[in-house]
């Protein structure tokens, strides 16, 4: 087998082990996964807009209006008229929403805590800038395959 083809085996695996975690968290915190994305993306880039959010999650329209009706309902997110330009909407966290945020975070500490305990001591700071790198904006796949088939 390749390095190549190894590394991208794990990388799939990591994302597999990523998407467990994620639902965990969304669980453990009484959320749906779409749920849990959209207040860690209002908490991590406040204030946004419907169109980016809808981008970001990777959802249609239709599924981001329901989904913020539902965190609306819920009282973990306000919706008003963009002040810039009245047509868009903006979307904030509120105060409930922020604190269900704070609370996934605390249990993402739990987990990280709980894999680092499996690392030997000196490879913790390599595995904490590998995190760092695997968290930067790559390029999006759908580029990367357009440019190496022409």
């Amino acid at each position: 087998m390749h390095e190549n083809t190894t590394n991208g085996i794990q990388l799939l695996k990591m994302a597999l082990k990523c998407h467990k975690i994620e639902i965990d968290l969304a669980t453990l915190t009484g959320l749906s996964v779409n749920e849990f994305h959209c207040l860690l993306q209002l908490y991590l880039e406040e204030p946004c807009c419907v169109g980016k959010l809808t981008e970001i999650l990777g959802i249609g329209a239709t599924s981001t209006s329901k989904l913020l009706r539902s965190l609306d309902q819920k009282g973990f997110v306000s919706r008003s008229p963009d002040p810039i330009d009245r047509r868009r909407e903006s979307v904030d966290l509120t105060e409930s929403g922020i604190q269900k945020v704070m609370n996934g975070l605390a249990l993402a500490e739990a987990i990280s805590h709980r894999i680092l305990q499996q690392i030997p001591e000196e490879r913790i700071e390599c595995f904490t800038r590998c995190l760092g790198l695997l968290s930067v904006d790559y390029e999006p796949l759908r580029l990367i395959h357009q440019s190496s088939n022409p």
